[in-house]
């Protein structure tokens, strides 16, 4: 089961991280992406766990879900995916699953993407989280997607303007 691969990496990776073997924790995140390369985890056991994750948040083995929906990408998360993106308690998670939702382009995500554009968290000084709504709208590239990247224009942070200003370079008139 997937639940017992990612305990057996968080408990291995927490052990080396204790002892300050950070390269370590590299190599076991590596070998952990292998492994769900070689033996993918069902669509239904990370829909599971992603909805764990929007439940509590601090759900230890988050961050290797988060991993394991990258190594089996599926738009049957998308519903759970948006929810974790509308829940303020799980804003830790954002850029993640913005990334992942910018691999299912879907325009019925872009009300949500657009939401996230109007994100401001104070762990996220770079504005990741906004910039990458603009990047996963960009991929949708319908009217409503590019009105969006268009509106960012009118954002507060000069960073979110840039990417935006960038991005509609990009787009056929």
């Amino acid at each position: 089961m997937l639940i017992d691969r990612i305990r057996r990496y968080e408990d291995l990776c927490s052990q080396v991280s204790e002892a300050q073997k950070y390269s370590e924790v590299v190599r076991l995140l590596d070998e952990f992406r292998l492994e769900l390369r070689s033996m993918p985890p069902s669509v239904s056991e990370i829909a599971s766990l992603l909805q764990q994750v929007r439940i509590d948040p601090k759900m230890s083995g988050a961050s290797l879900t988060f991993v394991s929906a990258w190594s089996n990408i599926s738009d049957e998360y998308t519903d759970v995916l948006c929810e974790i993106l509308t829940d303020q308690n799980c804003s830790q998670w954002h850029e993640q699953t913005v990334e992942l939702l910018a691999e299912l382009p879907n325009p019925e995500l872009v009300p949500i993407l657009t939401k996230a554009l109007g994100y401001r968290w104070n762990f996220d000084e770079w504005n990741c989280i906004p910039r990458k709504a603009l990047a996963a709208l960009f991929e949708i590239n319908t009217p409503e997607a590019i009105a969006a990247i268009r509106y960012a224009l009118n954002s507060d942070e000069q960073s979110i303007r840039d990417e935006a200003m960038e991005l509609l370079e990009k787009v056929d008139l």
